[in-house]
């Protein structure tokens, strides 16, 4: 009976180990590879000096740069051949001093001008043709969306306030495919931020674009 005790007892105790070494592996992980709907998009063996990931759709099949901060949000996440929409957040904190968001939009035959005039400031945008042989168009644009207390929205410059919203559209030219790239930045209620740096959110931004692969 002591000898059946002691073995059971050993088990446990194994179990137990088992267990913490499985959690302190996980907390080791970045919050994309923590989260199994992100991690399935992920080539989880790909990560860069700069912390991405490769991601890869798998309906459509086109491919991008991932940040190893966020993860998807399963309740905005809707992937299906032709069109997909989803966005991802990094792991929120009580004292972050912004809220972070990028949404993903990806159809066919969508025009940059409609994009642009809906969600940039006066509607403007920059457009960057890669490489002659590269297969994307690149078009960018920001703003700064202010709310007064009625909560009307005033659309304003984002170089002199700030972006509150960057925007990219990488489009393939040649098959009508584009995927929309929105990366939202702001200030949590009752609190007072400084001012978001257009340049640092755009770079962001176009790393992003910039590693966005069409099948």
């Amino acid at each position: 009976m002591k000898k059946r005790h002691f073995v059971i007892g050993m088990v446990i105790l194994v179990l137990i180990a088992a267990g913490g070494w499985i959690l302190m592996k996980m907390a080791g992980r970045p919050l994309a590879l923590k989260d199994s709907l992100t991690a399935s998009h992920l080539d989880t063996e790909s990560r860069r000096d700069d912390g991405f990931y490769l991601y890869t759709s798998k309906k459509n099949g086109y491919s991008m740069l991932f940040p190893e901060d966020y993860s998807i949000d399963r309740e905005s996440h809707e992937e299906k051949k032709k069109f997909e929409s989803w966005h991802i957040y990094p792991l929120s904190e009580e004292d972050e001093t912004l809220l972070r968001s990028i949404k993903y939009i990806y159809s066919y035959d969508r025009s940059p001008e409609a994009f642009f005039k809906k969600y940039s400031y006066q509607g403007d945008y920059e457009t960057i043709n890669k490489k002659e042989d590269a297969q994307t168009v690149i078009h960018i644009g920001a703003v700064y969306n202010s709310f007064d207390k009625d909560a009307k929205m005033t659309k304003r410059d984002p170089a002199k306030y700030g972006p509150s919203l960057v925007l990219a559209m990488v489009e393939n030219p040649d098959t009508g495919e584009n995927l929309r790239i929105i990366s939202s930045v702001r200030c949590p209620k009752n609190k007072t931020c400084e001012k978001v740096r257009l340049e640092e959110e755009r770079n962001f931004v176009m790393r992003l674009a910039e590693s966005v692969q069409f099948k």
